[in-house]
């Protein structure tokens, strides 16, 4: 041994007590996903100047139904705990009811009806998650998705931090206490199994910590973090483990394992570091904290089965446990395809991932996230569609000098056509503007619905809107259209910027809002996180060549990596998955995991005087075991109804089978050729 008895003690013990300190700490680390939590950098920048400039605010509309038709008692009774709801704002809340709008909204703002009244709270997002909390305490509001429906970004990232928090308490909870039981089945000694588990459980707990001491709050990317740790460490002490149990030693099975072992860390710390380059903070922060956490883990990790080894007697003479014969499923997959099998295979899974890919849906719309029975994006949309959508798209029409009348009325003429285009698909479109708000103004005071003829009877009109509305349409060099509508998904989007771009084609123009920067966000991360994955396989097929000098290697790197992607996708086809912020991260995910027993088995193949049983004890049962317990928990994902959760799990559990089945009955094939083992 390496480290005497008590020192090794000291050591296994004060690690047990880090990752009991860990999960303390972390225990009440909160779920918090910000406005811009997935914006690019450019477009949080964007978005924190135009919010300035135009004095934006964050807004949530609320719906309550009554029964029957709404009495005068019932209005006023609404109206009362109305006001109740801002109160403790310090005058930065303000509520919208029927009485503040002016009476000519009605086609705009359906505000109220005939059985149900609504409102609109305006203000900064931290106080409008405190009126959301005030609504659900009182009972008069009534339930939510029931008989209250309410719609806006805060409410929606109140909803998304509900259902990411369920990753911590639920997800995590119930992955570990499978894995743990999984492994006392399979090690038959609870010594043995809580030897294998403590270490996974460790770097969780390191990571939950460490997110909490740098950030204070989590998002639904970094809440990933700890479950990554949790399974990159599960297949680092399982590899240890089995072949330690062929060598009768641990401390002699990591000596063997010291190559596949620093190349795996290397290569899964580039390969989750590379995401640190992307254009999305949120996913910048995760390829950063991620990176360093797989350092750090994976040396606690050894250190733990260095130590705990030695003070628990795991693995001493009196404790080898005695190696069983192939069972049925072992034979499988020892055995390996043949280069015809393989080529059949490759060809077949290119072509149809390929058709496949096409298929797979692209979602951006948060509202198809929630579960169906949950009623979230029914109520989401009754409120939309009956009293007002919420922001989707704000154009920007830039100008030199400030605007005319015969600039603004043509403006007008485009605004117009600009609503009819965007009705024709969907009759819910509204549209805001400081054209809109002066022509309903000038109808109010002269009965006309148009634009006055000079600019100083337009500006004199204009200041007679409610402030809460003009405040936000500046009449400077920059005139503002802000576009309103029902959650819509990226196809969609594109062809409303499409009519924009068309019925403004002379203009020059900028486009901005939240909803926008969170579409051009999401595509942003499908394509970084494909971007980054591709990046990361070369680099990595590169240290693979240069770990063990042979250009065969670089390829059947690429091959055993790419292939099981293709197949992927034919699966998600299948299964009716999508392309969303959770799944799309599964594939830099699983290539860490994937090419971590990759190096493993080219390591083994390389030695000399390998045996069969040697291979199969110290290669097949940690690959197979590992991957086979993964994909079966990762299984177990289908129970979470937010769908982002369940997809990801889903996805992962797929990809891992599919590298597990490329590492053991591809990858040899390629390697040795004609060569058997012995």
């Amino acid at each position: 041994m390496i480290l005497n008895k008590n020192l090794s003690r000291v050591i296994t013990l004060s690690l047990i007590v880090l990752g009991f300190l860990g999960i303390i700490y972390s225990n009440d680390l909160v779920q918090n996903n910000k406005e811009t939590v997935f914006l690019t950098e450019q477009g949080v920048l964007s978005y924190l100047d135009f919010k300035d400039k135009f004095n934006e605010k964050s807004f949530v509309i609320l719906k309550k139904d009554f029964k029957n038709i709404v009495s005068p008692n019932q209005k006023e009774e609404f109206k009362k705990k109305s006001k109740t709801l801002i109160e403790g704002c310090a005058g930065e809340c303000e509520v919208i009811t029927e009485e503040e709008l002016p009476s000519n909204f009605s086609d705009i703002i359906r505000i109220e009806g005939e059985h149900y009244l609504g409102l609109i709270i305006i203000s900064e997002q931290v106080h409008i998650q405190d009126i959301l909390a005030k609504v659900e305490s009182d009972r008069y509001w009534g339930k939510i998705n029931q008989n209250l429906h309410l719609v806006g970004v805060p409410y929606t990232n109140k909803l998304l931090n509900k259902y990411s928090k369920s990753i911590k308490e639920k997800l995590f909870p119930a992955l570990f206490a499978g894995v743990f039981i999984i492994l006392l089945i399979l090690t038959k000694s609870v010594k043995r199994a809580l030897f294998l588990f403590f270490p996974c459980l460790l770097a969780a707990s390191i990571s939950l910590s460490i997110t909490k001491f740098l950030f204070n709050e989590s998002n639904l990317v970094i809440s990933i973090i700890p479950l990554l740790m949790f399974v990159i460490n599960f297949s680092l002490v399982f590899h240890i483990y089995y072949t330690s149990v062929e060598m009768k030693s641990v401390y002699r099975g990591v000596l063997l394992k010291k190559k596949p072992i620093l190349l795996m860390v290397l290569t899964t710390f580039v390969g989750f570091l590379s995401l640190y380059f992307s254009h999305l903070r949120a996913i910048s922060v995760f390829g950063l904290l991620s990176s360093g956490l797989i350092l750090s883990s994976s040396i606690m990790t050894i250190l733990w089965v260095l130590t705990a080894s030695n003070s628990f007697n795991i693995l001493s003479e009196e404790d080898v446990p005695v190696l069983v014969e192939k069972n049925f499923l072992g034979k499988i997959l020892s055995g390996f395809l043949s280069i015809k099998k393989v080529v059949i295979l490759s060809i077949t899974g290119l072509v149809l991932g390929s058709i496949s890919f096409k298929g797979i849906r692209v979602l951006t719309d948060a509202t198809e996230y929630f579960p169906k029975s949950s009623f979230i994006k029914e109520s989401i949309l009754e409120v939309s569609t009956q009293i007002l959508g919420p922001p989707v798209l704000d154009i920007v029409l830039k100008f030199k000098n400030d605007l005319t009348i015969s600039e603004l009325k043509e403006i007008e003429k485009l605004e117009n056509k600009l609503l009819s285009r965007m009705r024709e698909r969907n009759p819910h479109y509204n549209l805001l503007s400081a054209n809109l708000l002066t022509r309903k103004a000038n109808e109010v005071y002269t009965g006309e619905s148009r634009l006055p003829d000079y600019r100083l009877s337009y500006l004199t009109v204009f200041s007679r809107v409610p402030n809460s509305l003009r405040e936000g349409f500046p009449l400077e060099n920059d005139y503002r259209i802000n576009i309103l509508a029902p959650p819509m998904n990226v196809h969609d989007y594109e062809d409303l910027l499409k009519d924009v771009q068309v019925v403004f084609k002379d203009y020059d123009k900028s486009f901005n809002g939240l909803y926008y920067h969170l579409m051009i966000a999401q595509k942003e991360m499908i394509y970084t996180l494909f971007k980054s994955f591709s990046i990361s396989l070369v680099v990595i097929a590169f240290i693979a060549f240069i770990a063990f000098r042979k250009v065969k290697v670089f390829f059947i790197f690429l091959f055993v990596n790419i292939i099981p992607v293709f197949i992927s996708f034919v699966f998600l086809k299948i299964f009716g998955l999508s392309f969303n912020i959770a799944t799309v991260m599964t594939y830099s995910i699983s290539l860490g995991l994937i090419v971590d027993s990759s190096f493993h088995i080219i390591d083994a193949l390389d030695k000399k005087h390998l045996t069969d049983n040697f291979f199969y004890n110290t290669i097949v049962k940690p690959v197979s075991g590992s991957s086979l317990i993964l994909t079966f928990c990762f299984l177990f994902f289908i129970m979470n109804d937010f769908l982002p959760i369940r997809e990801f799990g889903i996805c992962l559990s797929i990809i891992i089978f599919l590298g597990m089945i490329f590492d053991l009955k591809v990858l040899p094939t390629l390697y040795l050729k004609n060569r058997d083992l012995l």
